[in-house]
C-alpha cells in the first residue's frame, strides 16, 4: 500500500460506496489536483474504482476488472445489497510519465490480503500495467492457514504476459490441516504494457472448514 494519504480510498460516508481523498496527480508532464469525492458501487458486487487518464481524468467504477490501460487503479470494493464488506487499496506509489508508466527503484504497485478463505479464488486482476509500464516486476504471496481443518491442500498461481505468451508462478500445494505459514512464492519477471498481472489460488479436498488468508506483493523494479 502506498505510504501517502492521496487518493487514498476510505469507508465511511453516507451511501453505498466509498470515499477518495485529495491529491496530486503528475500525468503528461502536468499536474493536476484531484478533489475527494464519494465513488458510489453496485450492490452485492466487487467494483473496480480507478481514475481514468485520457482524455479526461475521472473517477470510473465497473464490475469486470481494471483496464489494462489508460488506468490508474484506486481500490476494489465488495458490497451486498447494503453495505462496503471489504475495500483493498490498489494505489501504485509511483507516479506515471508522459507514456502512462513511469518509477525508477522498485515500489510497491499492488498489494493485496484477503483473510478467511475457504475455497479457491478465481482468476483475479492484481495489478492494470499501464501502456507504458513495461519492464520488470517481482511478486511474493503468503499463505497463512488461520483455522485447520481435517484435509485438503492450497496452491497459489500469478500470471503475466510477457509480449509472446502468458507465463506464471505456481506454488507446492500447502496442507490446511494444521495452522502454518507458507512462502508460497516469489519471483522476478518481465511483463509487457497494457496487460493484466493476475493472481488466483485452488484448493482441492477441503474437509472440516479450514481457513486460510492470501497476501500477495508485486513490485516494479523498472
Amino acid at each position: 500500500m502506498p505510504g501517502t494519504s492521496a487518493l487514498a480510498p476510505f469507508v465511511g460516508r453516507p451511501g453505498l460506496g466509498i470515499g477518495i481523498k485529495s491529491g496530486l496527480l503528475f500525468v503528461n508532464n502536468n499536474t493536476l489536483a484531484i478533489y475527494e469525492t464519494f465513488a458510489p458501487c453496485a450492490a452485492n458486487s466487487l467494483n473496480f474504482i480507478y481514475l481514468t487518464l485520457a482524455p479526461v481524468v475521472a473517477v470510473a467504477v465497473n464490475q469486470a476488472g481494471f483496464p489494462a490501460g489508460n488506468c490508474l487503479p484506486i481500490a476494489a470494493v465488495l458490497t451486498n445489497n447494503n453495505e462496503v464488506l471489504d475495500c483493498i487499496d490498489y494505489r501504485p506509489d509511483w507516479f506515471l510519465n508522459a507514456s502512462g508508466g513511469g518509477g525508477g527503484g522498485a515500489s510497491t504497485v499492488a498489494s493485496v490480503v484477503l483473510p478467511g478463505r475457504s475455497g479457491s479464488i478465481g482468476t483475479t486482476t492484481l495489478y492494470a500495467v499501464p501502456v507504458g509500464g513495461a519492464g520488470m516486476y517481482r511478486v511474493s504471496a503468503d499463505i497463512l492457514v488461520t483455522s485447520p481443518g481435517s484435509g485438503g491442500t492450497v496452491q497459489t498461481n500469478v500470471s503475466w504476459n510477457n509480449g509472446v505468451t502468458t507465463s506464471g508462478l505456481n506454488s507446492a500445494p500447502f496442507p490446511l490441516n494444521a495452522a502454518g505459514e507458507q512462502a508460497a512464492l516469489s519471483g522476478n519477471f518481465y511483463s509487457t504494457g497494457g496487460q493484466v498481472i493476475t493472481f488466483s489460488t485452488t484448493v482441492i479436498g477441503a474437509a472440516g472448514g479450514p481457513q486460510y488468508q492470501l497476501s500477495v506483493r508485486l513490485e516494479f523494479l523498472g
